[in-house]
Parts: structure tokens; C-alpha cells; sequence
């Protein structure tokens, strides 16, 4: 918890010193998660993220884009009775992107997540991750000057339960800017 703190107070300073600097957005969307089980099959589920992202210049077109976000991967293990796997994670991205408008760039990078809490249908999940970096594309464009959309999509091949792999999400966040 400690940790958090500092993150979140180290983030907002940044933030605000560098609010002229900055492309400032809070964010607040859905995603939809999925991963492999082993042998079982598994349906997709539709969870959340909201948070503060921030887009730093740095040469010409390219920002450094980064953020501090609260996530939920959530997918359903389909066995008798189906089997919930809820998973909240707080991620910083470490993101470049590539602004080719004033107001639309890609970007693509890691997203360091921190488990902070995790229930495997109802039950304690076996060796959790704490720490996973997934891959992550997407885009980012403002359809009217305070207001934008995000849509990505974050893969990564590693497990974040003893029994979880190749977890994929695709998720789209309204955007309100702060310029």
C-alpha cells in the first residue's frame, strides 16, 4: 500500500508540474478479457478501467505517454458450475506515441500492473502474479476539444494465475482532456 502512495503522489506531482507541457485526460471505459485455462475453455467478460493519462513531448511528433490507471481482467472458466475469475490490477503505462494530428496518434509499449487483488470464483487463487508486463497498441483522438476516445489492445503470453496464459483484452476509454 505504501508503494501505491508513493506512485500515485510521485505521478501527480509530475503530473502538475508539467501541466503546460502535457496532454492531461482522465479516462474511463470497458474492456474485454480473455485467457487460455488449462484444460478448460473460457468465455470472454466485459470489466472496466478508469485513471489519468499523460502525454509528454519529447522530439517532434513522439510523446512519452504514461498514466496511472485502477483495471479489472476479468474472464469465466466454462466447466459445472461456470467458474469467475476476477483479477483488479493498478497499471502504469510506458507507452511512445506518435501524434500525426494535434489531436489523433498511435502508441505502443508495456504496461507495468500490480495485482492488487484477485478472487478465482470465490476461492483463493493459486500463485498470483504480483508484478506482469503486458504489451499494449492502440490509438487516441479527441472528437471535440475536451473530449477523446482511447481503443487498444494488450496481449501477453505470461501467466498471471498458476493456471492462466495467453490473456488478451481489446477495451475502448472516453477521454476528457485537460489542455
Amino acid at each position: 500500500m505504501k508503494l501505491l502512495i508513493v506512485i500515485l503522489s510521485t505521478f501527480f506531482t509530475v503530473a502538475a508540474s508539467a501541466a503546460n507541457y502535457t496532454d492531461l485526460a482522465f479516462e474511463a471505459g470497458f474492456r474485454n478479457q480473455n485467457a487460455d485455462v488449462t484444460n478448460s475453455d473460457t468465455s470472454a467478460q466485459t470489466a472496466y478501467q478508469l485513471g489519468l493519462s499523460a502525454a509528454f513531448p519529447m522530439v517532434n511528433s513522439w510523446s512519452f505517454r504514461t498514466g496511472l490507471f485502477y483495471t479489472q481482467k476479468n474472464f469465466q472458466v466454462k466447466a459445472t458450475p461456470n467458474q469467475n475469475y476476477k483479477f483488479t490490477y493498478v497499471e502504469i503505462p510506458a507507452t511512445a506515441m506518435y501524434k500525426f494530428m494535434d489531436y489523433a496518434g498511435v502508441y505502443g509499449g508495456l504496461n507495468v500492473s500490480m495485482n492488487m487483488d484477485s478472487d478465482c470464483n470465490n476461492n483463493t487463487c493459486h500463485k498470483v502474479e504480483s508484478l506482469v508486463t503486458p504489451i499494449v497498441i492502440g490509438a487516441a483522438f479527441k472528437f471535440a476539444p475536451q473530449f477523446g476516445a482511447d481503443v487498444y489492445f494488450e496481449t501477453y503470453s505470461g501467466k498471471i494465475e498458476q493456471n492462466t496464459k495467453n490473456i488478451k483484452a481489446i477495451g475502448a476509454n472516453l477521454m476528457v482532456t485537460f489542455d
